[in-house]
């Protein structure tokens, strides 16, 4: 087990073409999120791509704001992910950070060439705490999976 809870916690301000890239994130790396994007410029392009993550959650996408900017997830390999859990099975989630999340509906996620997943698993999934978060239920992001879009489903805890 890990010490840290989350792994890369990125407050700082991600600007045009940041990049996440090429990276092998071992089991022992954390034991919540490996990447954690709670910051980005506007109308950035941010990429993470090339990665390796060899346990359950990969990236948690949190912008504060009301984030417009496009998130690019290329050729990455999820390693495992829980299938015991039908609704917390993906390897990827937005949600909220707080209440200073404002709205999603200006965040493009691209996600191309996911593999690794498990046949119960969702490429992504949506969610905020109906005590702590922002509603977003209007305010979903636009989400592509390998060229077509997606149909996100917000999930309330």
């Amino acid at each position: 087990n890990s010490t840290y809870y989350n792994g890369l916690e990125i407050n700082a301000v991600l600007g045009n073409f940041s990049s996440i890239s090429g990276n092998y994130f071992d089991p022992k790396f954390c034991s919540h999120n490996a990447i954690n994007i709670y910051n980005a410029e506007e109308n950035a392009t941010i990429n993470i791509k090339d990665n390796i993550m060899d346990s359950d959650n990969f990236l948690r996408i949190g912008i504060k704001g009301e984030p417009k900017c496009t998130i690019n997830i290329e050729n990455n390999t999820i390693k495992s992910a829980d299938p015991l859990d039908p609704v917390w099975n993906s390897p990827i989630l937005v949600q909220p950070y707080n209440k200073d999340t404002t709205s999603f509906e200006n965040c493009t996620i691209n996600i191309t060439n996911l593999k690794g997943l498990t046949k119960e698993a969702k490429p992504i999934l949506v969610a905020a705490s109906n005590n702590t978060d922002t509603d977003i239920t209007d305010k979903l992001p636009i989400v592509n999976v390998d060229g077509k879009k997606y149909e996100v489903e917000l999930i309330k805890f």
